[in-house]
């Protein structure tokens, strides 16, 4: 996901970025770009998938704002259920 071309909530991960790199631009970031910046969530919410922008664009129909993720489709049930998860237990560096 988001590599190549800028986005329109401006997260650029490149192939390559490893996983911590990847982390620290989620948790606790405010949400930007023209569409969400100004909804004041942050991408992930350590122990709060509900609140969390990144979990809500994935599993939510419409998304609280900006386009539904990813673009090419929904997750499966279990991709989202591990990233629910995820956030849940605290978005820990795993």
């Amino acid at each position: 996901c988001h590599s190549g071309s800028m986005t329109g909530g401006s997260l650029m991960v490149g192939a390559g970025t490893d996983a911590s790199t990847v982390r620290a631009a989620l948790v606790n970031a405010p949400a930007s770009g023209p569409q969400c910046g100004s909804s004041g969530m942050s991408l992930v919410v350590p122990g709060d998938p509900d609140t969390s922008l990144l979990y809500r664009k994935l599993a939510d129909i419409p998304p609280p704002c900006g386009a539904r993720m990813p673009p090419t489709g929904p997750l499966t049930s279990q991709e989202l259920s591990r990233i629910r998860k995820w956030i849940a237990d605290g978005a820990a560096d795993n």
